[in-house]
This record gives structure tokens, C-alpha cells and sequence, in this order.
């Protein structure tokens, strides 16, 4: 049976409703029974080509990386 997921962006926006953390609370939450079942439990598989992390996915970082004046300082 093939799901019918909702696009990347509209289960994103969902998520962050949420207000989770970590990939441990989306891991908890994906198998409570609560996660409606459109939005995939394990997104980085379904979402491949949009998938930028978690932090992307739960809604806790605007930038996944630091700027390159911050990293040449550990260079």
C-alpha cells in the first residue's frame, strides 16, 4: 500500500507546531499514536531531496551551519 504523504513543507509546518526539540522527542512522538498518518515517521527517508535536518525538521535552528567567519575561527 503506497501512503500519501503531505509535501515537505506543509508536514515541516506541522512539526514545529509541535514544539519538540530533539530527534528523541520526534522519535517518541512518531510512535505514541498522536502523529497523523500522512506525516512520515521517519522523514529523512521520505523527504530525501528536501531533507536539510533536524533542526531544519523540528524547527530549533534557522542556519545549519555557522557563518564562515565563525568557522575560520577554528581553522
Amino acid at each position: 500500500m503506497k501512503n500519501n504523504w503531505i509535501s515537505y513543507e506543509d508536514a515541516k509546518e506541522f512539526v514545529h507546531t509541535l514544539k519538540l526539540k530533539t530527534p528523541k522527542e520526534w522519535r517518541k512522538y512518531s510512535v505514541s499514536g498522536e502523529k497523523p498518518k500522512n506525516i512520515p515517521s521517519r522523514p529523512k527517508q521520505i523527504y530525501k531531496k528536501e531533507w536539510k535536518g533536524y533542526g531544519d525538521w523540528l524547527g530549533t535552528k534557522k542556519n545549519q551551519f555557522i557563518s564562515f567567519s565563525e568557522a575560520r575561527q577554528f581553522a
